[in-house]
């Protein structure tokens, strides 16, 4: 989000745009866009997206294959599937079959939900993501 209301704080600048015109123009109001030029994402995308059109910027969505923990090499990358880690797809109960979690998300859903994770059922490959993303259990 930060970088994102950079490039929109720039794009305001190179137009010589006062920021009272732009937010009038995308129907916000001016603390509004400074909380969005500072990349807050408190703020609503419709909000964002409202200054993004009025400063004739466009924001595009790529699709790719996301980066997967490799089982054979062990290396944690950008996104963890919750299908190859079964203490992780049981507390993830709510999410798709296919879903991915970055290392943050999946540090966070083990630490949250410790108390349903059957330890001695955890398989060595999660046990080795359990210690690479520096997971604390208490009392365990």
């Amino acid at each position: 989000m930060a970088s994102l209301g950079q490039k929109i704080l720039l794009q305001r600048k190179k137009l010589k745009v006062a920021a009272e015109s732009v937010a009038l123009a995308a129907a916000i109001s001016r603390i509004t866009l400074h909380r969005i030029e500072k990349g807050e994402p408190g703020v609503g995308m419709g909000a964002y997206m409202s200054v993004i059109i009025a400063l004739g910027l466009s924001l595009s969505i790529q699709e790719g294959a996301p980066k997967l923990i490799d089982a054979k090499e062990d290396n944690l990358l950008s996104a963890i599937a919750i299908k190859d880690y079964p203490q992780l797809k049981l507390i993830s109960w709510q999410l798709r079959d296919d879903a991915v979690l970055n290392a943050m998300e999946a540090k966070n859903m083990y630490e949250r939900n410790q108390k349903y994770i059957l330890f001695n059922e955890m398989t060595e490959q999660e046990k080795k993501l359990i210690k690479r993303l520096g997971v604390e259990f208490n009392d365990r």
